[in-house]
């Protein structure tokens, strides 16, 4: 869906929302999004605490991999130690760096390690194995699929419930990588039940800060990817997220803020059930944090709530969520205003009383600064927030935008040649000059209208006429047609009084507002 045209079609809170849900994929390319990545414990060094026992033996007299096909005859060994040996070497081959995976898939050794996850009578065995399958997934998808397709997912599954900590552990991180590979593997996973065994993990982990980040981190993943999975496999760890957010440590918080932010992404049902289950002051007081791993998903949960219900996105303001959006606009990174400004632009296409926080907060007025002042992306989403702000908003409130300078901006970007955002622009100024008809003084003068005259739009109204774009040509024509008129009949007019600080919009055209000082841009 075209999220300009859906604005086009219905200037309703509805069709507000819907324009900037459809936008959503754009803003989820993240850099950090990389740090989900599967490839978690390829280096021994990132390996589990319990795993560095089973590497006490010096690099030199780790195999190469010429040694795999010696090391495969090994693996039928009836001696169970050489067994055992052979596995761990294979686990440490493929620890290394550019580890040999397809030589040691196109051995046929994956459905060998599958069969010793059964092995209940060897633990170690177990988990050598286990830890070989999960450095195999952490290759390419084809080497992914190769796990997947040697039936591993439902063993790994009944191994989280294994009585050794280290072969839990490990079948936690080899589906947590599975899972990570794709949404296709990710529904694999899923659909052998294994989220609920995966909770009991995390519930008795409690003390186990080591498996307890590589189970949260791997419930993540199952969370994660487009298209989203489906909610009933995951419905279950929301209340478990939730007192997650209560641990200290903070790469387990960083992960359940980045599952809440995919959860969170959808319809309202998922929405609701976070705000049932997880107390929305703290992930509202996460976005004030220094550390941008914990910032930027709280930050997404909270923007993807207030794509929810007027009710759910009440819930976030009632958080004081508008006080930390405003200082977020100001933040050096600029993937985090951009965001920022999508976020408030959802809560400006809500209802009036939300568009009256946004203002009594004075995040608006840090929109227009970054409308004016900013990197175009982060213009756009601003631009996206002041002409959402326009469909619901009273008389009166546009009338504050108004004399908030909220034109100059808009004029600013009407020169832009992305089409789409002058578009949406038009779309808000038709809505800013509707309230001022409403309003018109005894000479009959729109005051909007006199506004966006005197602060240069006419002419740059006049040109978009010009546009190739059929749609922004239309847009700007229908404007000069129903509000314009001629340049004589643009002269004519005297308009409201003006000073040197912009125009003295009167009380009795746009109401009283006690929003402190005023001042225009």
């Amino acid at each position: 869906m075209n999220r300009g045209d859906s604005f086009k079609k219905q200037h309703t809170t509805e069709g507000a929302r819907n324009s900037r849900l459809a936008h959503q994929v754009e803003l989820r390319r993240r850099g950090t999004l990389e740090r989900m990545n599967k490839m978690r414990n390829i280096g021994g060094s990132d390996a589990p605490e319990s795993q560095s026992s089973t590497d006490s033996l010096p690099m030199s007299t780790i195999p190469d991999r010429s040694a795999i096909p010696a090391l495969l005859s090994k693996l039928a060994s009836q001696v169970p130690e050489e067994v055992l040996q052979a596995t761990k070497d294979f686990r440490r081959l493929l620890s290394q760096t550019n580890p040999p995976i397809q030589e040691v898939v196109d051995v046929g050794a994956v459905h060998t390690f599958v069969q010793f996850l059964h092995r209940n009578d060897m633990p170690q065995l177990q988990f050598e194995a286990a830890w070989a399958l999960t450095n195999v997934a952490s290759g390419t998808q084809e080497h992914t699929m190769k796990v997947v397709e040697a039936h591993a997912v439902p063993v790994f599954v009944q191994l989280m419930a294994s009585p050794h900590d280290n072969v839990r552990e490990q079948a936690v991180w080899a589906l947590g990588n599975i899972a990570g590979d794709s949404a296709y593997c990710r529904d694999e996973v899923l659909k052998c039940n294994s989220v609920l065994p995966l909770l009991e993990v995390i519930k008795a982990s409690a003390d186990n800060t080591s498996i307890l980040r590589n189970a949260t981190w791997t419930l993540t993943n199952f969370c994660r990817g487009k298209p989203a999975p489906d909610f009933s496999w995951l419905v279950h760890a929301v209340p478990v997220l939730g007192t997650l957010l209560t641990y200290s440590d903070e790469e387990v918080l960083a992960d359940v803020c980045w599952a809440l932010s995919y959860l969170s992404d959808g319809s309202e049902e998922r929405i609701q059930a976070i705000l049932e289950n997880v107390n929305i002051q703290v992930i509202v007081n996460m976005m004030n944090h220094s550390n941008e791993q914990l910032l930027t998903p709280a930050l997404r949960t909270v923007g993807n709530i207030v794509t929810g219900t007027d009710t759910q996105t009440d819930v976030v303001l009632h958080a004081g969520a508008l006080s930390s959006l405003k200082t977020l606009l100001s933040h050096e990174r600029r993937s985090i205003r951009k965001e920022t400004c999508w976020s408030l632009s959802n809560i400006t296409a809500g209802q009036s009383h939300q568009i009256q926080a946004v203002f009594e907060s004075g995040a608006f007025d840090a929109v227009l600064k970054c409308m004016m002042n900013d990197d175009f992306e982060v213009r756009k989403e601003a631009a996206w927030c002041v002409s959402n702000a326009t469909c619901s908003a009273t008389p009166a409130q546009i009338g504050h935008m108004v004399g908030l300078g909220c034109l100059q901006p808009i004029i600013s970007m009407l020169n832009s040649n992305d089409t789409k955002i002058v578009k949406v622009l038009l779309d808000g100024l038709q809505n800013v000059f509707k309230a001022g008809a409403t309003m018109v003084d005894a000479q009959g003068n729109n005051p909007s209208v006199v506004a966006f005259s005197h602060a240069g739009g006419i002419d740059i109204l006049e040109n978009l006429q010009m546009s190739a774009s059929q749609k922004v040509y239309n847009a700007a024509s229908k404007l000069i047609e129903d509000f314009i008129g001629t340049e004589d009949e643009v002269a004519e007019g005297e308009g409201p009084a003006m000073d040197e600080g912009g125009f003295n919009f009167q009380p009795q055209q746009f109401g009283q507002f006690n929003f402190g000082d005023q001042q225009n841009m």
